[in-house]
């Protein structure tokens, strides 16, 4: 039981610095919300784009075939240290090139371009800190991830409740992610020095072009994701205004954040998976572990996403303020995305640790080409209401296309573990639409009851696959 215990401490670690990184975010979301009104925090949430989608150049993957190559070797530590700063560092001068290419092109003014340096400046010390971070993941420290987390969000949150109190206006917004990104990364190195985590003092060039050919696919995908995520806040900036992108992005960025459960989980198992990928050439335990992990992830998403269209106009309200209402209706549409995105998470490190990631790029290159068709023909009818339908259709597509993938190199795998929690989902929900009138206080727990009970009449949760994903996490 040995394996358990060790993921069971790995995930309790993550789950504090996720959970931690959640709640400050709604935070700031709120606060930046009320302080800016809805038209300046499109124009913020813009530019957290156009930032985040430029330095996915820089990003390229790289944190998550890191901890893959660590975990499976801890003395190639050093040099993978070396090689992914070297990486990163490469791609920062081009990704700020290309970010002041397109402020060139665009005519910004004094505040646009000292808010996208600020941003941009901020981002690259998150990038930079990137291989300490995958280190202490590989050899499942995951300790100081969360204490650098936590640290890092209470001094974002002070300083940025400093600044709004003061009215120090829109810039200094970004400075304050700034400096409390350079605090962050000045303590990841602190404490890397400690572990004695250094970067080698060379690398070969072979190294380097090994790291960059693993690399590149699923970077590749890592861009068309980000571009996919971001379409939608690009079009709506182009085709309506900054209040429809705020309508839009501001629900669609906290229901992201709600991959928390999925992250706990991923990161806690990373080195497990990464080991027995190479382990055993059938992928038997690798099977066992991914398709219970996504059946029981479906069966959580399901509830959670019907708790978050009927109290959407709550959350909206209580979050963003009254000005934002009337992104209810977007959030109760991509709201059902965490059915797709959070199992499609755990497809893409299974194609990772089987070295199957430039699989990556055709889900990603297909599931961008179907949102730009769909937000420009829904955008332009719909607006925001539009883009969230792209979305939410988009991301099913993607889900479907890297199961696929999956399941061609697992075998033995089936959509046929979604039929008993949705037919479990379905009666219920029914019932609970017809009786809409009672107390929900009552209703919605009675509503989870029912869901679980009839989970357990219908025999959705089997000893079988229990024993099978036990058996393969202690092998390990």
């Amino acid at each position: 039981m040995i394996g358990i215990f060790r993921i069971a401490k790995n995930s309790s670690l993550v789950l504090i610095a996720r959970a931690t990184d959640v709640l400050s975010s709604i935070l700031i979301a709120g606060i930046l919300a009320r302080y800016l009104g809805v038209g300046d925090y499109g124009n913020y949430l813009f530019i957290m784009g156009l930032v985040l989608t430029t330095t996915a150049l820089a990003h390229m993957g790289l944190p998550q075939i890191l901890v893959r190559e660590m975990s499976q070797d801890i003395g190639a530590m050093p040099k993978f240290i070396r090689c992914g700063l070297v990486i990163t560092g490469a791609s920062l001068v081009l990704t700020t090139l290309l970010i002041f290419s397109i402020g060139a092109f665009s005519s910004w003014n004094y505040q646009m371009f000292f808010a996208v340096s600020a941003a941009l400046l901020s981002e690259s010390m998150v990038l930079i800190s990137g291989p300490f971070i995958s280190a202490f993941i590989s050899i499942e420290r995951m300790e100081y991830d969360a204490l650098v987390t936590v640290t890092n969000r209470l001094v974002l949150i002070g300083l940025l409740m400093g600044f709004v109190s003061r009215d120090l206006g829109f810039i200094s917004i970004f400075l304050a992610m700034a400096i409390a990104n350079f605090l962050r990364l000045s303590a990841i190195l602190f404490i890397s020095k400690r572990l004695n985590i250094l970067p080698a003092r060379h690398m070969t060039r072979a190294d380097l072009t090994y790291l960059l050919r693993e690399t590149l696919p699923v970077g590749v995908s890592f861009i068309l994701t980000q571009l996919y995520l971001y379409t939608n806040l690009f079009l709506l900036k182009i085709l309506r205004d900054p209040e429809e992108v705020a309508l839009f992005q501001a629900p669609f960025s906290i229901i992201l954040k709600l991959q928390i459960l999925p992250v706990i989980l991923i990161v806690a198992f990373a080195p497990v998976m990464a080991r027995l990928a190479t382990a055993d050439d059938a992928y038997k335990d690798l099977r066992a572990i991914y398709l219970w992990l996504i059946k029981h992830l479906f069966i959580v998403c399901l509830p959670l996403a019907a708790l978050g269209v009927f109290l959407a106009k709550d959350i909206v309200l209580l979050i963003f303020g009254a000005d934002f209402l009337a992104a209810s209706l977007s959030f109760q549409i991509l709201i059902w995305i965490v059915g797709f995105y959070f199992l499609n998470i755990f497809s893409d490190k299974i194609l990772q640790v089987i070295f199957k990631q430039r699989l990556l790029i055709i889900s990603s290159g297909i599931t961008f080409s179907v949102n730009v068709l769909l937000s420009f023909i829904f955008i332009s009818g719909y607006g925001y209401v539009g883009g969230s339908i792209a979305t939410l259709i988009s991301t099913a597509i993607l889900f479907l296309t890297n199961f696929f993938f999956v399941a061609k190199y697992l075998k033995n795998m089936s959509l046929s573990f979604m039929v008993k929690p949705l037919a479990a989902f379905v009666s219920v929900t029914t019932a609970f639409y017809a009786a809409r009138d009672l107390n929900m206080a009552i209703l919605f727990p009675a509503g989870i009851m029912t869901y679980f009970l009839m989970l357990l009449m219908l025999k959705t949760f089997s000893r079988s696959e229990l024993s099978l994903f036990l058996t393969a996490v202690n092998r390990e």
